[in-house]
């Protein structure tokens, strides 16, 4: 039996969660996808496309996990393993339709939505070394999902 007290680190700079001695380099990364997204200007066609992967050291406070609610006109990103089993998933802003909000003349709040025909999707999420492609999915109201690409990354 080991009598060995376990001990726990917490770095006060990053605001980083507590990590054991026992945790790897690969854990205690960032990696940061870019991802461009085009389509013509009928939609009927989309690609995606890795554009940058960089790996940094540290530990974000709150990471994606499996569960998520979809909105519609935002994309579906699977971070996905070798066999395809999801391993986390995010709904994040939709390049391809940025959205925005104002006040207009009156003080009162209005919205518009832009139609792009290219775009890129910033991904951050904590490094893992299982994950070996994205699949993107556009989500519409009402309608299944659109699958654009399964996008492979490198890790």
């Amino acid at each position: 039996m080991d009598t060995q007290p376990k001990t726990t680190t917490f770095n006060a700079d990053t605001n980083a969660k507590p990590t054991s001695p026992n945790d790897t380099a690969a854990t205690q990364s960032i990696v940061f996808y870019t991802i461009e997204l085009e389509t013509n200007r009928e939609r009927s066609s989309y690609k995606a496309t890795l554009v940058n992967n960089q790996k940094r050291n540290g530990v974000l406070k709150n990471d994606y996990d499996t569960s998520v609610v979809l909105k519609p006109n935002y994309v579906l990103c699977q971070f996905l393993d070798q066999s395809n089993q999801l391993l986390k998933q995010a709904v994040l802003a939709n390049p391809l339709e940025p959205h925005y909000e104002y006040s207009n003349e009156n003080g009162d709040l209005e919205s518009v939505r832009f139609r792009n025909t290219k775009g890129k999707l910033f991904i951050r999420t904590q490094f893992d070394p299982n994950i070996t492609s994205i699949n993107v999915y556009l989500i519409y109201k009402n309608k299944p999902l659109k699958l654009i690409s399964n996008v492979i990354v490198s890790n």
